[in-house]
């Protein structure tokens, strides 16, 4: 007896439904998708221009600064977390199977339905804003358990250039994750709306 063997167009269909970040990222558009997105380019631009801002004029020391961002950040995110993965798994868990199936048989972007590309979306936004939380925690562990770089014994203009980077790093990442919670309840109120529309149709 001869193993079956899938069609070309077979395989093409099973790679869109791989779950792996590859897919996830083919979904969302891949590198092009990111820098065109205006949530990109606006917490982009936010923190070179706070950074160069504070360089020049404000003088806070950016160790200061890391500390305070990453403190809200580990205050509030998990909040934001948990409501947006509670959203997540209601728009993809939830719903009339044959309002879900028109959704599905819709065309979406690059190649994938409309189902895919608004939970691919949605997904991807989540995991931006789970890597912000890592880095925060991350850097509070770093900071609590060595206090700051001058345990490494690293000279001051090192130390400086690393700060600098760093507070630039999780100032990006903290705008981008909050820029992006207008686009998760846009992404929530668009499938509310196609759900609304297929019901009716």
């Amino acid at each position: 007896m001869t193993e079956y063997q899938p069609t070309a167009d077979e395989k093409k269909e099973f790679e869109k439904h791989d779950v792996h970040f590859k897919t996830l990222f083919k979904i969302y558009g891949g590198f092009y998708g990111f820098i065109t997105s205006i949530y990109f380019w606006f917490a982009l631009v936010c923190s070179v221009f706070f950074i160069l801002i504070n360089s020049f004029l404000l003088g806070i020391e950016e160790f200061e600064l890391i500390n305070k961002v990453v403190g809200v950040l580990l205050s509030t995110f998990p909040s934001i977390l948990g409501f947006n993965i509670g959203a997540y798994a209601l728009v993809i868990g939830f719903g009339d199977k044959s309002v879900l199936d028109k959704i599905r048989e819709s065309e979406g972007e690059n190649g994938y339905s409309l189902f895919q590309t608004i939970g691919g979306t949605f997904a991807v936004s989540v995991l931006i804003q789970s890597f912000t939380f890592m880095i925060a925690f991350l850097v509070n562990l770093f900071t609590e358990s060595f206090g700051d770089l001058n345990a490494l014994n690293l000279s001051y203009s090192t130390i400086s250039s690393f700060n600098r980077i760093i507070a630039f790093i999780v100032l990006f990442s903290a705008l981008y994750s909050v820029a992006l919670i207008p686009k998760i309840v846009l992404n929530v109120f668009s499938f509310s709306q196609l759900y609304h529309f297929f019901s009716k149709n």
